[in-house]
């Protein structure tokens, strides 16, 4: 079956709440984000929701850094887990990049006890060190970084 990916916009409130629903029911490796930051994502245009013959499979929440972080910070990259390991999590890494090849790569931060290291490197990304969590645990986050491949990231990307 083919996935296909589109941005979701702020008018499609049914589609957000199916979002948003499907982020609730993940909480376990993705932590919680209010109903809110949807919407604002939508706006934004940096919610990206994934489908399997009409059916909404996964979705993908960023964020556009200002200036200094000229990168893109990948927020929540979700799939359900029905569907995993079917190629939905790289399609949505994938238009990530074709929508932002101008920003030098993808950033995110993942708890190190979620035991995902396999799937961040199996979709491109590489460890760029260690940032303290926010949570109550305070669990340490893997930092990940898929490159965009510009020459002059080594000047410009800090962490």
């Amino acid at each position: 079956m083919a996935v296909s990916v589109k941005q979701v916009g702020a008018d499609e409130s049914q589609l957000i709440d199916a979002i948003v629903a499907l982020g609730d029911q993940n909480t376990k490796t993705l932590g919680m984000l209010a109903p809110p930051v949807y919407l604002q994502a939508a706006e934004r245009r940096t919610l990206l929701a994934a489908f399997e013959d009409d059916e909404l499979v996964g979705y993908a929440l960023y964020a556009l850094p200002k200036r200094k972080h000229h990168h893109v910070q990948l927020t929540h990259l979700c799939v359900n887990e029905s569907r995993r390991k079917r190629g939905i999590a790289r399609r949505l890494v994938e238009e990530i990049t074709a929508r932002h090849q101008d920003r030098f790569g993808i950033r995110a931060k993942c708890r190190r006890d979620y035991e995902l290291s396999r799937m961040w490197s199996g979709l491109g990304f590489v460890p760029r060190g260690e940032a303290p969590g926010r949570g109550s645990k305070g669990m340490p986050l893997d930092e990940w970084w898929r490159d965009h491949e510009h020459p002059e990231l080594d000047a410009h990307w800090s962490r």
